[in-house]
């Protein structure tokens, strides 16, 4: 496994025939992807420890990058904004029956947004829209736009929304030093917590 070294223009691979929860999570992905001033939508993460050249633990969330590479999602502002998701605790199985094709399923996950407002805010208004509080901080309209797409996704239980504080959203991850005046205006960050529910495939092809 090899972390891109550069934050340039990561590829975002789209999975041909994803099942089960992959392909709820790639579906979901692409929906974000039409929020026009979403950056990345990036898909599953992982996350990973790694240990610095002091010896300090680090734990980096990591989306598959294609050709063996992964990238780190910690705070970066060679976007203006990104998502990702976080599979959050062991998957359930709802209604196992032995003779069904398939199982009912859920599972728990959160999606982090990371955004930089000010060249959000350009990216908007390129596109025809309104910020009238754009030197202020107007995240609850980016979580407007976020949740309007989740509402449509039926499989989706919106069980919270984090967005006071960055150590809450980005819980599970450690942000090192160099990262920290990424949480600070003009970026924001929030994690919303939902319940994905799915069918599984339970036969061999």
């Amino acid at each position: 496994m090899s972390i891109t070294s550069t934050f340039k223009n990561p590829d975002i691979p789209i999975l041909q025939d994803p099942i089960n929860l992959d392909k709820e999570v790639q579906n979901i992905q692409i929906e974000l992807g039409s929020i026009s001033w979403l950056h990345k939508s990036f898909g599953r993460a992982k996350i990973n420890t790694k240990t610095d050249l002091n010896g300090k633990k680090e734990t980096v969330p990591l989306v598959y990058n294609g050709g063996k590479e992964y990238y780190p999602c910690n705070p970066n502002d060679a976007f203006y904004s990104y998502a990702f998701c976080l599979k959050e605790g062991p998957r359930k199985y709802l209604d196992y029956q032995s003779l069904s094709t398939q199982l009912l399923c859920e599972c728990n996950a959160s999606w982090i947004f990371w955004a930089n407002l000010e060249r959000c805010a350009k990216v908007i208004e390129s596109n025809g829209g309104v910020i009238v509080d754009k030197d202020s901080l107007f995240t609850e309209h980016l979580i407007k736009d976020t949740l309007a797409v989740f509402s449509n996704i039926p499989e989706l239980k919106i069980l919270s929304v984090i967005d006071e504080n960055p150590e809450q959203v980005f819980s599970g991850i450690k942000i090192s030093n160099t990262h920290r005046d990424l949480l600070l205006y003009p970026y924001q960050s929030w994690r919303i917590k939902m319940k994905i529910t799915y069918f599984e495939d339970c036969l061999a092809d």
